[in-house]
């Protein structure tokens, strides 16, 4: 059994996880404990880099649906070309640092995961949902925890830049100019445009979140790290698999596809 503890949906983070992959696989790791309680979201394209990572070699190299983004009619028909995000063996990375692209691959890392656990919080938020609902389909997936957020909505970043750099000149302001950058800095406006579906199109965490299926505390207080295996957490998940349980499980989501509504939520889920 393996265990990684992963706190964003970063671009950056991309790299990191082939490297924590690698090392899973060269192990012969089975199961995964995929630790998501203070993960509050992030790009969905590095929602897909992880989830073809834990998915079904098989899945993956068929190039499956993971995610499917949920439109209203006039943008559905604006990105009908683009409305399926698919597990994929190789991908390009646009570094954060704006330092060029890199690329990662994970087929070559996937170990190949009969089943995941994954403890979640209230913390546990909208890229992080969207993974759990797109691997469901496909694998073996357990919560352990908490009900999740239930931010179930994704959204574009329109930066400053963009509307300065498309107008070229707003308010006087020329955007090249020290007094620019200053005032563009900082700001920008984040849309929320869709909801994300596993392929069938069920959005688990709508309304609400996705409940656990067996519950678990965090308690930063424990005196145990992230990882220890006697962590309040993480020591829970070491006796379910292990068949010592020692609290009923709790009831499971409805697989009904669920309507279009909008809940605001923290998390952030980009493309």
């Amino acid at each position: 059994m393996g265990y990684l503890h992963f706190t964003s949906f970063t671009m950056d983070a991309c790299r990191d996880l082939e490297t924590a992959f690698r090392k899973f696989k060269e192990d012969g790791v089975e199961e995964l404990v995929l630790d998501l309680r203070y993960n509050g979201g992030g790009y969905t394209l590095t929602s897909a880099v992880l989830g073809s990572m834990l998915a079904p070699v098989e899945e993956v190299k068929a190039g499956s649906v993971f995610n499917q983004e949920i439109y209203n009619k006039t943008l559905a028909e604006a990105f009908k070309d683009d409305l399926e995000t698919c597990f994929a063996e190789e991908y390009e990375i646009k570094a954060s640092s704006g330092s060029g692209t890199y690329k990662v691959h994970p087929v070559q890392v996937n170990p190949g995961i009969r089943k995941l656990w994954v403890i979640a919080t209230s913390g546990t938020a909208s890229a992080s949902e969207a993974l759990i609902c797109g691997l469901k389909p496909y694998m073996d997936v357990v919560l352990v925890g908490k009900t999740t957020y239930g931010k179930f909505c994704g959204g574009y970043l329109i930066q400053a830049e963009d509307f300065f750099t498309a107008l070229g000149k707003q308010d006087n302001i020329e955007v090249d100019t020290e007094e620019g950058k200053e005032k563009l800095a900082g700001w920008g406006l984040y849309v929320i445009a869709s909801r994300y579906s596993d392929k069938n199109g069920v959005t688990l965490s709508m309304p609400s979140g996705i409940p656990a299926d067996f519950e678990a505390t965090d308690n930063p207080m424990d005196g145990h790290a992230l990882g220890d295996p006697s962590e309040s957490m993480l020591s829970r998940v070491l006796a379910l698999s292990t068949g010592k349980v020692t609290k009923a499980p709790i009831s499971a989501p409805t697989l009904d596809p669920a309507p279009p509504v909008r809940r605001p939520g923290f998390g952030v889920l980009l493309h």
